[in-house]
């Protein structure tokens, strides 16, 4: 019985401490790179139809900069044009809006989502531009 709640315990600290790295990894300015969708895989007439008729998402384009912030709020820079809005990442699910995606990986240099939203599925790759600055203490 000690070593099951020892386990669960454990399994529990760790979740809490993998949302936090998340929560922490995603803070800074991002750089749209490609995005991957199925039908780049998929060479049927039918998926390349679909992709062409889906409705695209506005934010995840090559002219606009992704800025998560400490606070929960997401700018979106287009040239000199501002849009905020408000973030959630909740286990590896990051919500912005009506739109949801999967976190696939994070490090320093590089952001992976998988939308969740769309019927046709796509990844998109971003890369780091700006870590946001350290609070001198």
């Amino acid at each position: 019985m000690r070593i099951l709640i020892t386990i669960l315990l454990y399994v529990s600290m760790y979740s809490v401490n993998a949302q936090t790295d998340l929560k922490q990894n995603i803070l800074g300015k991002w750089e749209f790179v490609k995005i991957t969708t199925d039908a780049e895989k998929n060479s049927s007439t039918q998926a390349k139809s679909h992709l062409s008729n889906a409705q695209k998402d506005p934010f995840m384009r090559k002219d606009v900069l992704l800025i998560f912030r400490e606070n929960n709020d997401i700018t979106f820079e287009v040239e000199n044009f501002l849009m905020q809005a408000k973030y959630v990442i909740k286990d590896s699910i990051l919500t912005i809006g009506a739109y949801k995606y999967e976190i696939l990986r994070i490090t320093k240099e590089t952001l992976y989502l998988k939308a969740l939203s769309d019927s046709m599925s796509a990844n998109y790759e971003y890369k780091r531009i700006e870590t946001p600055k350290k609070d001198k203490q």
